[in-house]
C-alpha cells in the first residue's frame, strides 16, 4: 500500500515512482478524466485553462493497472500488480479502505506492542542496536527505517529499488517485527521528553519478546516509562 503523492504538484511522484519500480509506463486513464471533469465543472472550476494540465497529472497512472472506483469519489484506487495506491487525504483514504476491504484479501493479523521510554530519540541508538543484534538471530527482527520511507516519497525509484533489494530476504522471513520510534518532545524542558516505540509483527510472541527486551534494557538505565503493553485495535 502507498498513501499520498498523487496530487497535481511537482512533488506528487507516487504514480511515476511505482511505474518505474514495476518497469511500466504511465497512461492517461480516460474514465478518471471524465469523472474529474464532472467534479470540477460542478464546482465551476475551469477545465480548459492552463492549470488543467496540472490537474491531469492525477489521472496519469501506471499502465497496465486496474482502476477501482469508489461511490461518491472521482479519485481512483489504482492497483498496479500487487501495489495499491491510495490518496493521502485521511477521509478519502478511510473511505476507500472501507469500500474495498474485500478486494484487499484477508491478509495477516498484525499485533502491536508499545513501550514508552524517557530518552531523547538520539539517545536510543545504542539500545535499539543492542536490541536488533541480540534479538535478530532468534526472531529475525528487522527495521523498516523511516529514512527508507522518506526516500520512497521524495527521491528516485532506483534508491527505492536498492532498499527493497537489501531488505528482501529479511522481509520474507517467517517472523517479522517492524520497530518504529516516535519522539514526544517537551521543548520547555527536554528532560521531560520521551519516546514511544512500537513493535508490529505478524507473530505476537516475536513482537512481545522484542518489546520486553527494550523494556528491560531501558529499565536497567532507569529510563522505562511504561510498557510493554499490547495496543488494542
Amino acid at each position: 500500500f502507498t498513501s499520498g503523492g498523487i496530487g497535481p504538484t511537482h512533488d506528487d511522484i507516487t504514480y511515476e515512482s511505482i511505474a518505474s519500480i514495476l518497469n511500466v509506463g504511465l497512461e492517461l486513464h480516460n474514465p478518471t478524466v471524465e469523472r474529474m471533469k464532472q467534479h470540477y465543472q460542478e464546482r465551476n472550476i475551469d477545465t480548459s485553462g492552463p492549470s488543467w494540465d496540472r490537474i491531469l497529472r492525477m489521472a496519469r497512472v501506471p499502465y497496465p493497472s486496474q482502476a477501482h472506483s469508489t461511490s461518491g469519489l472521482w479519485v481512483p484506487l489504482i492497483q498496479a500488480q500487487n501495489v495499491w495506491i491510495l490518496p493521502g487525504v485521511p477521509f478519502l483514504f478511510e473511505k476507500m479502505l472501507s469500500a474495498h476491504a474485500e478486494d484487499f484479501g484477508e491478509g495477516q493479523r498484525v499485533t502491536c506492542f508499545v513501550v514508552q521510554v524517557s530518552f531523547l530519540e538520539s539517545e536510543m541508538a545504542d539500545l535499539l542496536e543492542a536490541l536488533e543484534v541480540g534479538h535478530a538471530s532468534q526472531h529475525k527482527v528487522f527495521y523498516l527505517v523511516k529514512a527508507a520511507v522518506l526516500v520512497f516519497i521524495y527521491s528516485n525509484a532506483s534508491k527505492v529499488l536498492a532498499i527493497y533489494t537489501a531488505h528482501h530476504n529479511v522481509l520474507q522471513s517467517e517472523f517479522q517485527v517492524s520497530i518504529g520510534s516516535y519522539p514526544q518532545i517537551n521543548f520547555e524542558d527536554r528532560s521531560k521528553s520521551w519516546v514511544k516505540v512500537t513493535f508490529d509483527g505478524t507473530n505476537p510472541d516475536s513482537a512481545e519478546a522484542a518489546a520486553e527486551k527494550l523494556a528491560r534494557l531501558a529499565s536497567a538505565q532507569g529510563k522505562l516509562k511504561t510498557g510493554p503493553c499490547e495496543l488494542q485495535n
